[in-house]
């Protein structure tokens, strides 16, 4: 989730997506983006500052409410990672392939559409056997929660 500013007027768009830590970035990159309140929704701060605050309470309850619905429709552990490997994102679900020791799966998903700033870390995971990759996910995540100051969580169970 991030409150998008204007360059023109002060104030936020409310933007929710998913983002996988398991490929460093050092920086939030939301995937499958959508806007809650809608697509051109603006909150205008306009000088007063209790009607902002009012205003944004309301933008952190729907963004709540939005984080929850998309972790529903996410899923955990083995479940979200079975689901990944139909998504279309090629890179997150031949990663998640890997995780799940789908060598097959994960070979045609890293064929895909790959970004070119990611053909590293496809290379890198598609060489990797299930094991390998739990580590090197492990690993990336911690890595990219520190990096984006984020509560470090338990992850042994997610795999």
């Amino acid at each position: 989730m991030s409150v998008q500013p204007s360059s023109y007027a002060k104030g936020c768009y409310l933007n929710v997506g998913t983002q996988h830590l398991w490929v460093a970035r050092g920086y939030l990159c939301l995937d499958e983006m959508e806007r809650p309140l809608g697509g051109t929704t603006f909150v205008t701060f306009i000088g007063d500052e209790d009607a902002f605050a009012t205003a944004m309470r309301g933008v952190a309850a729907t963004a709540a409410e939005a984080v929850e619905e998309r972790r529903r429709r996410h899923g955990e552990g083995r479940d979200a990672l079975v689901a990944l490997t139909d998504g279309p994102d090629d890179l997150d679900a031949g990663i998640a392939a890997t995780l799940l020791g789908d060598a097959d799966c994960a070979r045609a998903r890293f064929k895909g559409q790959i970004p070119p700033a990611y053909q590293a870390w496809a290379e890198e995971y598609s060489a990797m056997d299930a094991d390998a990759a739990r580590s090197r996910a492990s690993q990336v995540i911690a890595e990219e929660r520190s990096a984006l100051r984020l509560p470090q969580l338990p992850i042994s169970d997610a795999w």
